[in-house]
């Protein structure tokens, strides 16, 4: 996190991915971070778990959806 912290100058929104962050909890950990600092904050894939984790946030802003993540 703190490289986080570090680069917060220089966001004014941030994406995050579940995924690269490496979970949930990583994701929470960078969420939390972003949140103090007041940023908006969107994810992308997985929209059926990252629309959940950016709902739950004040500072969330959009969660994408691809069709392709609900065709089988």
């Amino acid at each position: 996190m703190q490289q986080l912290d570090q680069l917060l100058p220089c966001i004014d929104h941030a994406i995050l991915d579940m995924v690269h962050l490496g979970g949930i909890t990583p994701w929470q950990r960078a969420a939390a971070v972003l949140e103090n600092a007041n940023l908006p904050m969107s994810t992308h894939s997985y929209s059926v778990v990252n629309t959940h984790l950016v709902a739950a946030l004040r500072t969330g802003a959009r969660s994408e959806e691809h069709t392709s993540e609900l065709q089988s």
